[in-house]
């Protein structure tokens, strides 16, 4: 029988010392197994990026599943400007087609969950008013798994040698707007 979970309410308010930040950091530093992460809008910082960029060297099964077209398209190109080097630290990043992705979650090692309506970009760790609930349950995290591996059967696999060979103007628009993602 699982332990009962456990759960930690996280209400960001707007202040550039956000406790969101350094708990993902832990929680990347610290997986051992997987972590998987689905974001309507991933503008991160570079830090966070190289976070999960570790995890994925250090044998962490790291996925992303962030939206195949979105309703703000340039946090669309912000998070493709990260592609390149995630990719290449082995993070798979998968694209959901056909709807509007909104979910904000994530699951650690499958026990670990956050859920809420805090997306991974600076206005939403920095500058709005934003909820998560952090749950430790394998229950939840299993099914939290499950929801994942759902949307990765109505996804598009982004493969690294293909990403490479994407026109100039797409990287140099990526590039432009990821110099910018402080201000989205």
């Amino acid at each position: 029988q699982d332990p009962p979970a456990e759960m930690a309410l996280i209400a960001c308010v707007p202040t550039r010392s956000s406790p969101l930040r350094p708990l993902l950091k832990k929680l990347f530093l610290n997986a051992r197994d997987s972590i998987d992460l689905t974001m309507a809008y991933f503008a991160p910082d570079d830090d966070l990026v190289q976070n999960l960029c570790k995890a994925s060297r250090r044998g962490v099964r790291v996925r992303l599943m962030l939206p195949g077209r979105s309703d703000v398209p340039v946090l669309q190109l912000a998070a493709r400007s990260f592609y390149e080097t995630l990719l290449a630290a082995g993070v798979q990043i998968f694209e959901r087609r056909d709807v509007v992705l909104h979910s904000k979650t994530m699951v650690i090692d499958q026990n670990t969950s956050l859920i809420g309506s805090t997306n991974l970009d600076y206005r939403s760790i920095e500058y709005n008013l934003e909820v998560s609930v952090l749950v430790k349950s394998n229950q939840l995290g299993t099914q939290m798994r499950t929801l994942f591996e759902h949307d990765v059967q109505f996804s598009d696999r982004i493969d690294l040698g293909q990403w490479r060979k994407r026109h100039f103007t797409d990287r140099f628009v990526q590039w432009a707007v990821s110099r910018a993602r402080y201000l989205l």
